[in-house]
Order: structure tokens, then C-alpha cells, then sequence
């Protein structure tokens, strides 16, 4: 237990910028990069306009993005020092980490400030197709959504959302764990949606064609929710 919850190192930090809040100066670095014209083309198909590696092209498409992973740690040192508030400039963080301990990397500096949470966790099934483990022992199963549960929850303001989804399988033990939790005067619904009407094949008796979506903010939560 003592090394689950130990600290974890953060082993690779990127950032995302677009070229408008990139210095001129770095703009033959960047135009000298084979990676960063190739990122381009496979998100945009920059190659279809054969463009010229000059800056005058950057300087004419200033909301391409730059990603700092193809480049030098220098580079990447002089473009964040050009940056003055760097917090305030960035419009969005992704951790990318199992879930539980990018909740406890969180709390110190979102605590209080994140508006929706979704959980997607194992729903537990004989299904064999997935990447990840699937198949938990209940007691398991359940103290892995506590932990994720009890930290997220940490992250919340009363005028936040979480969001769980599950299959019949393990219905009833997460809503027995989501009441604990967050209590159920947090709970503002359940939404059953049908996702296959022909039924999975894989359950044993009747084929289930829905999952739920738990809906949960604070006690005496002000959220609001609104599906389209």
C-alpha cells in the first residue's frame, strides 16, 4: 500500500503551442524540423499545398501547432523563458498516467476547480477483446473506484459533475460505492442508454443492450446538466 500511494515521478513533460506564441526567432529551428512537418501533414495533410520550409509560411499560418517533443531541450527552455505567465497561457493540461495517481498529482494544484469528471473503469465482463484488465474480483474491483473515487472527489466544486459509466454486470456495486463516496444526496441521475439493440453476445442468459451513466456533483450541488 505504502508504494501505491507513494509520490510518482513525473517522467516527461510536452507542451502544445501555436505559432503566434512562439518567438520569430525559433522559426528556422522549427522550419528545419523533419518531425514537425511530418506531425503537420498527418493531422492537416500540410503536404497536399507543398509549402515552403521558410518562416514566411509560419508567420502566415499562425495557429499551427508546435509540439515541443521533436525538438531539443534547448529550444524548448528559450521558447517557455519567452512566455511571460506561463500558467495563465495555457488553456489545457493532459496527463497521461493511470488514473488514480494523476488524481493525486492534481490535488494540490486543481483542488476545488475541476467542472466534470468521467470515469470509464473496467465494467468487469468475460470480455477478452480489451487491452486491459478486465476481469476483477468484486472486493477488487470496488477498492479501485473507492481509491479513484475518493481522490476525484477532492478535485470537485459545487458546481461540478462526475460522470461513471457501467454495465449491468457491476451496477449495483458501483452505485453502492458512488453513494459512499460522494453520498447519495450528490446523486442527480442515472441516464440508461442503449447501445447495441441486437444485445452482446457474450452474457449468459439474456443479452444486455444498454449501460448506465451515473450523474453525481456535491452535496447540495448548483450543477447544471444539459445533453443535446
Amino acid at each position: 500500500k505504502k508504494l501505491w500511494l507513494k509520490k510518482k515521478f513525473v517522467v516527461e513533460t510536452r507542451y502544445c503551442l501555436t505559432l503566434d506564441r512562439v518567438p520569430e526567432a525559433l522559426y528556422p529551428e522549427i522550419c528545419a524540423c523533419d518531425a514537425q512537418w511530418q506531425e503537420w501533414d498527418d493531422l492537416v495533410a500540410i503536404a497536399e499545398i507543398n509549402p515552403e520550409r521558410k518562416p514566411a509560411f509560419l508567420k502566415a499560418n499562425p495557429n499551427l501547432m508546435v509540439d515541443t517533443r521533436h525538438f531539443s531541450r534547448d529550444f524548448t527552455l528559450k521558447l517557455l523563458a519567452s512566455i511571460e505567465d506561463l500558467d495563465a497561457n495555457l488553456d489545457g493540461v493532459c496527463f497521461h498516467s493511470e488514473n488514480f495517481q494523476a488524481a493525486q498529482l492534481m490535488q494540490e494544484r486543481y483542488r476545488g476547480s475541476v467542472k466534470c469528471i468521467y470515469n470509464d473503469p473496467p465494467y468487469n465482463t468475460s470480455e477478452a477483446s480489451l487491452l486491459y484488465k478486465n476481469e476483477y474480483r468484486h472486493s477488487s474491483w470496488l477498492t479501485m473506484l473507492q481509491q479513484v473515487l475518493s481522490s476525484s472527489r477532492l478535485l470537485l466544486n459545487d458546481e461540478s459533475v462526475v460522470a461513471v459509466a457501467i454495465d449491468d454486470f457491476e451496477n449495483h456495486n458501483l452505485s453502492k460505492c458512488l453513494d459512499q463516496v460522494l453520498s447519495p444526496e450528490a446523486r442527480l441521475g442515472t441516464l440508461v442508454v442503449e447501445i447495441k439493440p441486437s444485445g452482446r453476445t457474450t452474457d449468459r442468459f439474456l443479452a444486455t443492450s444498454h449501460e448506465f451513466y451515473h450523474f453525481f456533483g456535491l452535496p447540495d450541488s448548483k450543477a447544471e446538466i444539459a445533453f443535446f
